[in-house]
């Protein structure tokens, strides 16, 4: 019996084989004359399938060639591509690009900002050494907290949060003083409406009223102009906080068939594509002018899986639609909705505490007309120039 010569155990790689007829036999003469590894995986009547290398497969088609039979191979699914190395090389860049780009900040999104506009919250960023384009590695968020609250004030904390690529900063803003307007140098504090004096705190001027007394709309709480003892006069910018019990009265008119406005999404008007920093505007608006109707933002970014998103932004605007509907109340629905009325008017007068109310309602076939009566706690102090006479 011969025996087949193997010059590698394992070849690197291997062919199989499918052979009829004489073919069978041309297959072992070879692999013998060749020294190469052949092995027989099956035999059917006839059709015999043989296991060999790369080697023994190029001398088996030059012997068949050459005795007038043609030797047909199928190839795999990635033989097409084996000597293809512009593939390989681009898939290799592929991956460092997407290595390289995945360690640096795409885009910052801003939250929590209402006084501070993006631009301002980014601009502080900024100075912190937290911009598009920087490592992910070297942002510290303690650090960048640190250095924004001591670089603005209207910032009383602030946190960077690293998702994927993506940088989300979310900010609670310090409270702002009120702004006193010194366009003028001297003021009297008078009434800003009726009421019996409960509380009175005087930080400059001289006080022209008592607490206790009762005082009319208008009528002079804390004067600018200070007489001295040595009969001097001064004058300076008055400034006060008068608390006075005060009584107001507010009417509300509430019909029975009211108009309900709804208010729906309508067409995209324009879509921006936002990518490191960079914004692509598609304008769909077809010459509408942004200001005849009101907009409705949806804002997000481009996710592939959970967990993992791609510095990618999109900020879609669509034009609202309204429609108008006649909606039927019952009397005691009415009632409701002018009483709520009713307080939201009583408490955008100004700075008060409600003390005591009394409510008072009438109804007729067309609607309800509720009167509120109450009695509360504010701050009169309202602030008049004058100007000093040389």
């Amino acid at each position: 019996m011969n025996k087949i010569k193997l010059a590698r155990f394992l070849p690197e790689r291997r062919i199989i084989i499918t052979t009829d007829g004489e073919c069978s036999r041309i297959v072992f003469d070879v692999a013998i004359k060749a020294g190469r590894y052949a092995r027989c995986l099956s035999t059917d009547p006839g059709i015999s399938c043989f296991c060999i290398d790369e080697c023994l497969y190029g001398a088996l088609s030059s012997r068949l060639e050459s005795i007038g039979i043609g030797c047909k191979r199928k190839r795999g699914a990635f033989y097409g591509y084996k000597r293809r190395y512009g593939v390989l090389c681009g898939i290799i860049i592929f991956l460092v690009i997407l290595a390289l780009f995945s360690s640096i900040l795409w885009s910052i999104e801003v939250e929590g900002n209402v006084n501070m506009t993006d631009e301002e919250v980014k601009a502080v960023l900024k100075e912190c050494g937290v911009h598009e384009g920087m490592p992910l590695k070297s942002l510290d968020n303690d650090k960048v907290r640190i250095e924004a609250m001591s670089i603005s004030k209207d910032i009383a904390w602030i946190s960077v949060n690293l998702i994927g690529m993506r940088a989300k900063v979310v900010i609670a803003e310090a409270a702002r003083m009120p702004y006193k307007d010194e366009s003028y140098g001297y003021s009297h504090i008078i009434a800003a409406n009726d009421g019996i004096i409960t509380e009175m705190t005087v930080e400059r001027g001289q006080p022209m009223v008592k607490v206790g007394e009762t005082v009319r709309k208008g009528e002079l709480l804390v004067s600018g102009i200070i007489e001295e003892r040595d009969g001097d006069v001064s004058y300076v910018k008055a400034s006060a906080r008068v608390l006075a019990r005060t009584e107001h009265e507010v009417e509300v008119y509430q019909p029975l068939k009211a108009e309900k406005i709804t208010v729906k999404q309508g067409k995209m008007s324009k879509l921006t594509i936002g990518l490191y920093g960079k914004s692509i505007i598609f304008s769909l608006r077809y010459g509408l002018d942004g200001q005849d109707c009101d907009i409705i933002h949806k804002r997000g970014s481009v996710s592939l899986f959970k967990g993992f998103s791609l510095p990618v932004l999109y900020d879609a605007e669509y034009i609202s639609e309204s429609s108008v509907s006649s909606v039927s109340l019952s009397e005691a629905d009415a009632l409701r909705a002018a009483e709520k009325e009713a307080y939201k008017r009583l408490f955008s007068i100004g700075e008060l505490q409600l003390i005591s109310k009394r409510i008072s309602a009438v109804s007729d076939a067309s609607g309800v007309t509720v009167k509120l009566y109450a009695v509360c706690e504010e701050n009169v102090s309202d602030e008049m120039p004058f100007t000093a006479e040389p």
